[in-house]
């Protein structure tokens, strides 16, 4: 089970970052390049260092740091996005079975029209939430369905009518294996190193 890592207390910086495991490959003698797209693509996201915490602010992060690092669990938190003033309604996957670069979706407001690339959005299969991005536009038409282009391809087919969370979507993945420690300074302020989270598949 995921354990959530509770919203940062104060301003910090997020370092979003796709793990691409695509390939280029370049023909003998020179010849001509060519992509190769693997499955494995994922997101990670660093967060940068915070100084200055109360020991009250820093205790519930140290704590989920902390479970994560001896249990083997997964971390859970909000991915870095802006948040977007148009209501989009409440998507959902439309088909069961989905893979690849493409994601057929119902539950949009019609009204909106299209949503626009560079959205991120999260979607839980098997307990796990995976997380993407908007790759193009996305057209939606009279009854609320869209075709999503993604970015990274569907690494875990999700089931018919799983929800989309567009508002607060949420990176899941390993806390990075660097240990889990503090500063605290003349025991009233606690600093925190930066740490990252990056998904499992």
């Amino acid at each position: 089970m995921a354990i959530t890592l509770t919203s940062l207390p104060l301003a910090w910086v997020a370092q979003p970052t796709l793990m691409d495991y695509g390939v280029n490959q370049t023909g003998a003698m020179g010849g001509v390049q060519q992509r190769g797209i693997r499955l494995g693509s994922r997101w990670a996201v660093k967060f940068s260092s915070l100084a200055g915490l109360s020991y009250a602010q820093a205790q519930p992060l140290i704590a989920a740091r902390l479970k994560a690092s001896v249990t083997g669990s997964t971390l859970i938190t909000s991915w870095p996005q802006v948040a977007f003033a148009t209501a989009i309604g409440a998507p959902v996957v439309d088909g069961a079975g989905q893979g690849g670069g493409t994601l057929s979706v119902r539950g949009l407001t019609p009204s909106i029209a299209s949503l626009v690339a560079g959205l991120f959005f999260s979607v839980v299969v098997a307990g796990r939430s995976y997380l993407y991005q908007l790759a193009d536009p996305a057209a939606v038409d009279g009854t609320g369905r869209a075709v999503l282009s993604i970015a990274p391809w569907l690494r875990a087919a999700p089931a018919d009518g799983a929800l989309l969370a567009f508002a607060a979507p949420n990176v899941e993945g390993f806390l990075d294996a660097g240990g889990v420690d503090w500063t605290l300074d003349r025991l009233a302020w606690v600093g925190l190193p930066a740490f990252t989270i990056q998904e499992l598949q």
